[in-house]
């Protein structure tokens, strides 16, 4: 077997990020972690988490989510809400679609963070 068990972002404030994210995607509030605390942990589903780490250099990277029909309507609402830019396309994330007709999915979603990190929600 072979699982993911976290994936750490760099972030130059990573509380705010990690709340920002946790917002966005319904989920819990994050919880300090870190020997130095300085650290803000996402939990998502089966022990995975994301780790959101205090960085000056930040390297942008591409993090992808998986979601039920049901929440992914409801964070493309939150991000509307928010008004977070969002798009159906990597390198068109100002579109404002949700539809994800070239891949075939029902849905898909990317956004930028304030440190230049896209996520990407599917369903």
């Amino acid at each position: 077997m072979i699982q993911v068990d976290h994936i750490g972002i760099a972030a130059r404030n990573a509380e705010s990020s990690a709340r920002r994210l946790a917002e966005i995607l319904g989920g819990p509030p994050p919880i300090v972690d870190g020997a130095d605390d300085d650290m803000y942990r996402l939990d998502l589903a089966h022990g995975t988490f994301v780790l959101f780490n205090p960085a000056e250099k930040i390297d942008p990277s591409h993090v992808a989510f998986r979601v039920d029909q049901e929440r992914f309507d409801s964070i493309v609402t939150r991000l509307r809400t928010l008004g977070v830019p969002f798009g159906n396309r990597h390198d068109d994330t100002n579109n404002g679609r949700s539809d994800d007709v070239e891949l075939g999915g029902a849905g898909r979603v990317y956004f930028l963070d304030e440190n230049g990190h896209l996520f990407e929600v599917t369903c």
